[in-house]
């Protein structure tokens, strides 16, 4: 508040005082003070200041239903003269009926039938706000936002009511792709660009399957901002993902490298694929950006109006940062009654540990790619090739007639010799006996020696077939092994939602929860033997009496010649 006052000058330090004053004070539509300070700023016509100054007023006010704030609102809207300040105050009328249904329909009338299409833009997400997450009792309203979406002479509000839609059926994400089935086909690139980040809004960290079908082909869209949304939505629905439990991911990954290492690529659908990319990787993989509570049944105020500031990227991007209120941790951290985390307490995950591990992180494989080159021919070259290949064959021919004239001189050298050999034989009749015995004598040895080859062959064939069988059984009691897929998990850990239902705690174990049914967040135990000695894990605490950094002075920067 010091620093709103004593910049009253500076409108961009205005822009972000107001902005963190609104959120901290997030709610708190008792403190009349916070309130006419931003009024007051509101009310300077700063276009930049007096946008922020609206947000923050409708983040103060968020589900309030205060008429007098409307009215104030209301009017200012119309009387402005900047767009940004009107579209401000639009989407602030929307906090202040944040979950008011009925109450909510008469403003928002007024709004949607305004002539200004940047009043009827903020209708829509007033629409949005109103009834976020009540689509089961309300289908009217799906109804109107559909007409909208379809019939409106401007494009912006027509992208507004698409984008509507995933508000309002947050608590049926199954059903989204039903209604933006059509939509998302769309020839306007606006509604296209609404229906995807509809998509991403309704379902995220849901790894819905028939949404993501839906976006993969919206990646190689011919609009560069569709594809920018595109990007986006599979962020959100991709969290907390991996390769093993989705097919798509690896080629999601691919696209988001692709678009990046590419100079020529445009900077709108590059900005998505960062955004992209920095939504995997939120809070160390350990987080996810959902609407709802831990036990999912009941709508976070602040998550809703995250997801609304984070869709007016599209005017002004560093309210992308706004997407940090729809963050939720994915955790189990058991507590004693002194609130220690005992080292020995842990749970049982009873499904295939890899479908819930951490998502390889993006990198960009080295490929060498082999370039063709074409080399000129030179006629003369080709000359000298044939004259080659000519003598080559030649050679061959003359190799060839020789060996086989070798081969009939030594034919006939065998058969003289083989004669020469039957003389010898007769005439040395008397040394044939000690000849024929020591011809015996060589072919019983070499008998005995090959009946010991074959017995070292039978060995040796025994011992390969005795491995084979040991191989077989190591190999059978290491499918036995990764069969059983439960694993140990030790406190604190990280649990992720899909993984909820396969968590079961040890019995007769030391530590047991107070509520067996909660499977994640911050789970209290009872210590069945508190006399015996525990070990707890040690939480350093930095001392706080060291004083906080001051902010830093205004200061200009001045490039050096």
């Amino acid at each position: 508040m010091s620093q709103l006052k004593s910049n009253m000058n500076d409108e961009v330090l205005q822009h972000g005082c107001c902005l963190g004053l609104g959120l901290v004070c997030l709610g708190d539509s008792n403190d009349e003070n916070t309130y006419d300070e931003l009024k007051a700023i509101l009310y300077s016509d700063s276009a930049v200041a007096g946008e922020s100054a609206a947000y923050a007023i409708g983040l103060l006010k968020l589900g309030s239903g205060d008429d007098k704030c409307i009215d104030e609102l209301l009017a200012y809207a119309h009387d402005t003269q900047h767009e940004k300040i009107t579209r401000a105050c639009s989407i602030s009328l929307g906090f202040v009926m944040f979950q008011k249904e009925r109450e909510a329909d008469s403003l928002i009338e007024e709004l949607v039938s305004d002539k200004d299409a940047i009043i009827r833009y903020g209708g829509m997400f007033a629409i949005a706000m109103a009834y976020c997450g009540l689509s089961n009792c309300n289908k009217h309203i799906i109804k109107k936002l559909l007409h909208f979406s379809v019939s409106d002479v401007s494009d912006d509000v027509r992208r507004a009511a698409v984008i509507a839609l995933g508000f309002v059926l947050c608590n049926s994400p199954n059903q989204v792709p039903k209604f933006l089935n059509l939509l998302i086909e769309s020839y306007n690139p606006h509604v296209r660009y609404g229906a995807a980040l509809a998509l991403g809004i309704a379902c995220s960290a849901t790894a819905n399957e028939e949404a993501i079908n839906m976006l993969m082909p919206l990646l190689t869209d011919t609009t560069d901002f569709v594809r920018q949304s595109a990007f986006i939505s599979l962020g959100l629905i991709f969290q907390q993902s991996n390769e093993h439990c989705n097919p798509n991911f690896k080629k999601y990954k691919e696209e988001i490298m692709k678009i990046l290492s590419d100079k020529h690529e445009d900077i709108i659908a590059k900005f998505g694929a960062i955004v992209s990319a920095g939504l995997l990787d939120i809070c160390g993989r350990n987080a996810i950006s959902t609407f709802f509570t831990r036990r999912g049944n009941i709508i976070r105020p602040q998550a809703a109006a995250g997801f609304c500031l984070f869709s007016q990227l599209w005017y002004w991007f560093p309210l992308i940062h706004m997407i940090s209120l729809t963050f939720m941790p994915t955790c189990l951290i058991g507590l004693t009654e002194d609130l220690k985390v005992p080292k020995n307490f842990s749970i049982l995950s009873t499904s295939n540990n890899q479908n819930f591990d951490y998502p390889s992180f993006l990198s960009k494989e080295k490929t060498q790619e082999k370039k063709e080159t074409v080399t000129a021919v030179l006629s003369t070259t080709a000359k000298r090739k044939t004259l080659k290949l000519k003598k080559q064959k030649n050679d061959s021919k003359i190799t060839k007639e020789r060996t086989a004239q070798d081969d009939n001189s030594s034919v006939l050298s065998d058969g003289k010799s083989m004669k020469n050999l039957e003389i010898l034989s007769t005439a040395a009749t008397i040394g044939q006996s000690s000849h024929v015995s020591h011809a015996e004598s060589v072919e019983g040895s070499a008998n005995d020696e090959n009946s010991h080859d074959h017995a070292q062959d039978g060995s040796n064939i025994s011992n390969v077939q005795k491995g084979k069988k040991s191989e077989a059984k190591s190999k059978s009691g290491a499918n036995e092994n990764s069969n059983n897929n439960t694993v140990d998990m030790k406190n604190p850990c990280r649990v992720i939602k899909m993984q909820e239902k396969y968590i079961e705690y040890i019995p007769n174990s030391r530590y047991i929860p107070v509520l067996p049914t909660r499977k994640s967040g911050f789970i209290m135990l009872n210590d069945i033997t508190p006399l015996e000695p525990s070990e707890c894990i040690e939480i350093n605490f930095e001392e706080t009496s060291k004083k906080e950094a001051p902010p830093f002075e205004p200061f200009s920067w001045k490039e050096e010649n």
